[in-house]
């Protein structure tokens, strides 16, 4: 469904989301949850999205610890 750009930080603030109930299920915490995991192991958590066509998710996370 793609996230307009004046959203993007709001996704990862928890209960927060981009769309209302009533277009889209959910609570708001699955992605401040992926956030804070990735971020607590050092590493990052992005999204590149474009309304209309749709969103891609990234995280890398560093090998070993």
């Amino acid at each position: 469904i793609g996230i307009p750009q004046k959203h993007i930080d709001k996704i990862f603030k928890p209960f927060e989301r981009a769309h209302t109930d009533s277009q889209y299920n959910g609570s708001g915490i699955g992605l401040a949850t992926c956030q804070k995991i990735v971020e607590s192991h050092g590493s990052s958590f992005k999204v590149s999205s474009e309304v209309g066509k749709g969103s891609t998710f990234s995280f890398t996370l560093q090998k070993g610890a």
